[in-house]
């Protein structure tokens, strides 16, 4: 039998099995077909398109497959952050700046006057965010286990040095007050969020521990200080983290990517052109070479159904094996099947189709044929 799946945690279709990240509790079966023999449309019948066109006319309410560009991603904008590490970073952020807004209301406002009203609130209110500071974390850890991976890479970037992340810090300054002043390249974090994702990583458990500390024993003054030294070193960063997330025009745009997940593209081109390289352009062989190429790449497309409006992803492979194949694709939002297909590709994925077709059609005996759209 073949069988797909599709993930509604990944939001992708599985042609090989359940999500082996989220299990069979989040996988939907969306075909269940015979194996056959792959039974080839004529080859005269396809064709290929360099530039975008209108879709084909389609019956009103029919599903629509519809590729929006080379990267995997949607309206100009790409995926930067999965929903576990948005999960983690709020998780953080908001007992942290809870602990910071408060500790300094009662150093400011009730060390010099303790009698003040409301004391014992402000207090109180510290040590709740100290104990979300322990539990959210590890509550988020905790549901999203089996994506440690993606952890676990943040991590290692956030710790991985290089001559320029200090040739960037060196040059942040300056390209504030230049616009002639180019920063290196970076990859998934620049070297300030480097900076600040360590602070943070090493300073959360000296928090913790002289925390608990002050709270179970009164007048414990080593651990009172140790933890006004780190909240003293931790200020800088986390003010500036906030600045630039939020005020500097040039990075704001950023803070969706901790919302929604997505960034604007070209956005996260000029800030993280290593990264964004690496995982969203296309670095296809010339023509004569693409026939070289094994496995066949595995291009991530965007799908959109107009019926019930849900998005998912697949692979070109997968999508061309069920078209040569005649075999359906369901949504599996609404089961609806998907009857037309339009595409726009860029020159370099093009090519890598059209052999594709070519190899198809050279086996079934005919010919591929160009035109100005794919339908």
């Amino acid at each position: 039998m073949d069988q797909t799946y599709y993930c509604k945690e990944c939001g992708q279709y599985l042609p090989s099995g359940p999500c082996s990240f989220h299990g069979s509790a989040q996988s939907v079966l969306v075909g269940d077909e015979p194996a056959e023999p792959p039974l080839r449309q004529p080859a005269a019948q396809l064709a290929v398109s360099t530039a975008p066109r209108p879709a084909p006319a389609v019956a009103e309410g029919t599903p629509t497959l519809v590729r929006f560009d080379s990267d995997p991603s949607r309206d100009g904008t790409i995926l930067r952050f999965r929903r576990t590490e948005r999960w983690l970073h709020w998780a953080i952020a908001i007992p942290f700046v809870i602990c910071w807004v408060s500790a300094l209301i009662l150093v400011l406002v009730y060390n010099p006057e303790p009698l003040r009203p409301y004391r014992l609130l402000f207090s109180w209110l510290h040590r709740i965010g100290g104990a979300g500071l322990i539990a959210l974390p590890l509550f988020v850890l905790f549901k999203s286990r089996t994506e440690y991976r993606i952890h676990a890479y943040n991590i290692k970037t956030a710790w991985h040095w290089s001559l320029n992340d200090m040739k960037w810090l060196a040059l942040m300054g300056l390209s504030a007050m230049s616009k002639k002043i180019r920063l290196p390249e970076q990859g998934k974090f620049n070297a300030a969020e480097k900076v600040n994702f360590m602070i943070v990583m090493l300073s959360s458990p000296v928090f913790i521990l002289t925390g608990l500390m002050m709270w179970i024993q009164d007048g414990a003054w080593v651990p009172w200080l140790i933890h006004g030294s780190a909240a003293l070193v931790v200020t800088p960063t986390m003010l500036g983290h906030i600045y630039m997330a939020t005020v500097n025009p040039d990075t704001r745009t950023g803070i969706t990517g901790m919302v929604s997940g997505f960034v604007d593209r070209q956005w996260a081109k000029h800030h993280y052109s290593l990264w964004y390289r690496e995982h969203f352009e296309n670095n296809l062989l010339p023509a004569k070479d693409i026939s070289r190429l094994q496995p066949q790449p595995d291009r991530r497309i965007h799908i959109h159904c107009p019926a019930c409006s849900k998005d998912m992803t697949t692979s070109w492979s997968w999508l061309l094996q069920r078209v040569f194949s005649l075999r359906a694709i369901r949504c599996p939002g609404c089961a609806a099947t998907f009857t037309a297909i339009t595409a726009i590709t860029d020159q370099q994925q093009l090519r890598w189709i059209k052999l594709q077709f070519e190899t198809e059609g050279s086996e079934g005996g005919g010919e591929m044929k160009e035109s100005g759209g794919a339908s």
